[in-house]
């Protein structure tokens, strides 16, 4: 991970960021616990499938894991893969005339 945590300070990402996005990596490769190279996207919609049953925010884990592909240079693995229906925030009028 040290490896990763540079790659990350040299993308320029603050310190928290960095720390974030390693603790999300990590508990990605926990749960995969196969080599990394191996994985594919079906692997990870499971993963995002999984995050979803222990409510956690999946958008900053998919972020996290897709820095770590692409500094594995699977760039592929992690292409094209959104996730949708989440709730977005509407501002209310604040003002009346």
């Amino acid at each position: 991970m040290k490896e990763f945590t540079a790659y990350l300070k040299n993308r320029d990402l603050s310190k928290p960021t960095q720390e974030y996005y390693v603790y999300n990596v990590s508990r990605f490769l926990l749960w995969y616990q196969n080599d990394p190279i191996g994985c594919s996207k079906k692997d990870i919609i499971k993963y995002l499938d999984y995050l979803q049953n222990e409510n956690i925010t999946r958008r900053n884990h998919l972020i996290a894991i897709n820095h770590y592909f692409h500094f594995l240079g699977l760039k592929k693995v992690t292409a094209f893969i959104k996730i949708r229906g989440t709730k977005k925030k509407r501002l209310l009028n604040v003002f009346s005339v």
